[in-house]
């Protein structure tokens, strides 16, 4: 074989992505508003007006941290699928999920900010099902608060709901023939053969997931994002405020009329949970 034919591969795949990213942004087009409002609510968020200041308190000083690592990790995962790379953009929406509800649980919570400034730094204190324990439970609280009903059923559907999508995401990175099985398609050959080399996957077919990889991480930083805010204690009457908050409140509504896109679109990869 003359190896000379893989010679220059490296900048070739950079015209693929730029071919595919043509391609994919008018197919991920209907979720370019939710992207931009929030992120760039989350970049607003921490300057706002409060009560609460976030360089003052511990809870918030170490929610911080994190949000800022989520607006990075969501960039990436938004250019990551803007040029076809979809398991590679769940992989980092697998550990950004964790990120955004470490700021959920930790936002008002000056206690659980102490456990982890305590803890060696290199660890993380609570795994990905406590994580999600404790979001249902602070949901429960605020039912409770606003007067609503949150049976112990409605706990454990929530919590199984929102656990199975973060191990969604979790099959798509663990070591799986599954993952490794369907990531091979963006280089397969009508005899069922595929090259050994990277691609981005522009298949109509791949459109779900890359969707799906959206929908998760819209709702656990919309979600991580409103706890933070919550928890600064925003002065209502400040016209930025104000402002903030009503585009905050629009992403809900640009968000169900993007997934309207989803409409007939069947997710390829699936899991089953025991628990």
């Amino acid at each position: 074989m003359d190896t000379n034919c893989f010679e220059g591969l490296w900048r070739a795949t950079l015209k693929m992505e730029d071919t595919a990213s043509i391609v994919l942004q008018e197919m991920l087009k209907p979720y370019e508003q939710v992207v931009e409002d929030l992120y760039e609510c989350g970049v607003t968020v921490a300057t706002l007006n409060s009560k609460r200041k976030v360089d003052s308190h511990e809870d918030l000083i170490v929610a911080a941290l994190f949000l800022k690592r989520c607006l990075n990790d969501f960039r990436a995962v938004w250019r990551l699928l803007n040029i076809g790379y979809t398991s590679q953009a769940a992989c980092i929406a697998a550990a950004t999920f964790e990120y955004a509800l470490m700021i959920s649980v930790v936002s008002g919570r000056v206690d659980r900010a102490r456990i982890i400034n305590e803890l060696d730094e290199t660890e993380s204190p609570w795994k990905a099902s406590e994580l999600c324990q404790m979001e249902v439970d602070a949901l429960r609280e605020e039912a409770k608060i606003n007067g609503e009903r949150f049976s112990k059923a409605d706990s454990k559907k929530a919590y199984k709901s929102l656990y199975s999508l973060y191990k969604w995401l979790c099959k798509i990175k663990h070591p799986t023939l599954l993952s490794v099985q369907y990531d091979a398609g963006a280089t397969s050959t009508r005899d069922g053969e595929y090259v050994i080399m990277a691609a981005p996957d522009i298949d109509v077919l791949d459109l779900a997931n890359k969707y799906k990889v959206l929908n998760v991480l819209i709702g656990r930083l919309h979600a991580a994002i409103r706890k933070f805010a919550f928890s600064m204690g925003l002065e209502h009457e400040d016209s930025r405020v104000t402002e903030w908050i009503d585009r905050f409140n629009s992403i809900s509504l640009a968000w169900v009329a993007a997934n309207k896109s989803l409409e007939n679109v069947q997710i390829p990869i699936r899991i089953t949970l025991n628990k």
